[in-house]
């Protein structure tokens, strides 16, 4: 059954969703390969990598979700406009401002640059995605309606054999990347691998729309478990070790635990019932700013703490505080400002009063 009434816990989560996206970057800068700090220490990037395998597929999912809510609320007209203020206008100013500055900032300790989407590759794909929804959706509905007569067990079937296309279609062109340029593979990456990726979750996001899919409460922890056990593995360097025999299957139990945790993280938020407070609109709005603006701050922040700290757990400490701090009051300052609203699909300048009171969130 459709829903006709907007779910304050999935915001809540989508909202979660964009604001872990900083530290996990953070992360990133101390993984041994990075491009800005020195370290041999993979454990910070170990810890936060944990979010990575679920963390934009559930996004991927919840935008799906929305768009089918939107288009059914306020139709395909309403949802074509509110997609060029909200996707597609941010996505030009990202291209064509955040992105040269966030590349520079990476490269800034190398002699040569090669041009990549960076963090904005999600928004690339959010953007391709919605086209077909856009002008398609009486016929994507009624393949949504149709899959909603499916079990979970074959959703998640049809599901493995998609992502194994994909994965195959990546290896493809990673080969093709060493005998051409990565700047090709980077292109074929962005503007189609992506997006097929992406369009998995945001169509299972629409099924999700028209019919919900429980898992029995029980099998919740030992589905927790096994992800943590397999995803564990997959960080460590036990993987390279293995032989391709034994890789194929555990890169098939990582998707199935993953799969059914995604729908476990879902069915939690989209039940949690919470007030839709002005404190927890003002993060929810805030979200989207914030994944966008926080890429470039946090390779700057990244350099300039290298050079006054040693330690890498300080470090990081460090580095967080100050991008979320930078991230927050830009976002403010940008809310306030017309053009700002305009170039990053804000709907209306913030007003920060309530933070004088003293309850954050107010549960039901």
């Amino acid at each position: 059954m459709k829903i006709s009434q907007r779910l304050v816990g999935l915001d809540l989560l989508r909202a979660i969703l964009m604001l872990i996206g900083p530290i996990y970057h953070i992360s990133y800068l101390f993984e041994t390969n990075s491009n800005l700090i020195n370290t041999n220490n993979n454990f910070i990037y170990d810890l936060f990598s944990i979010t990575h395998p679920f963390r934009m597929e559930v996004f991927f999912l919840l935008s799906g979700f929305f768009a089918s809510f939107l288009i059914e609320q306020k139709g395909i007209t309403f949802f074509k406009k509110n997609r060029v203020q909200k996707i597609y206008i941010p996505l030009l100013f990202s291209i064509l401002i955040i992105l040269p500055i966030t590349i520079k900032l990476y490269y800034i300790n190398q002699n040569s640059y090669q041009i990549n989407s960076q963090h904005i590759w999600f928004l690339i794909s959010l953007a391709l995605v919605f086209i077909p929804y856009s002008f398609f959706y009486k016929l994507i509905k009624k393949v949504v309606l149709y899959t909603t007569s499916f079990s979970l067990l074959k959703i998640l079937i049809i599901s493995l054999f998609y992502a194994s296309l994909t994965y195959a279609l990546s290896k493809v062109s990673y080969e093709l990347s060493k005998i051409s340029s990565p700047e090709i593979h980077e292109i074929v990456y962005t503007f189609l691998i992506n997006p097929i990726n992406s369009f998995l979750p945001t169509f299972l996001g629409s099924v999700l729309y028209y019919k919900s899919y429980n898992i029995n409460k029980k099998f919740n922890l030992p589905i927790i478990i096994a992800f943590l056990i397999i995803h564990s593995i997959f960080s460590s360097p036990v993987l390279e070790t293995l032989k391709n025999i034994y890789k194929i299957p555990l890169r098939g139990i990582y998707f199935i635990t993953t799969f059914y945790l995604i729908l476990i993280i879902y069915n939690y938020f989209k039940n949690l019932k919470i007030n839709n407070s002005e404190r927890l609109k003002f993060f929810v709005n805030a979200s989207f700013t914030i994944y966008l603006i926080h890429q470039p701050l946090v390779y700057f922040n990244g350099l300039f703490m290298n050079k006054l700290i040693s330690n890498d757990y300080t470090e990081f400490m460090f580095i967080n505080i100050l991008t979320y701090s930078q991230c927050f009051i830009l976002y403010y300052i940008i809310s306030n400002l017309k053009i700002g609203r305009y170039l990053f699909g804000i709907k209306t300048a913030e007003n920060i009063s309530f933070l004088k009171s003293s309850k954050y969130f107010t549960f039901k």
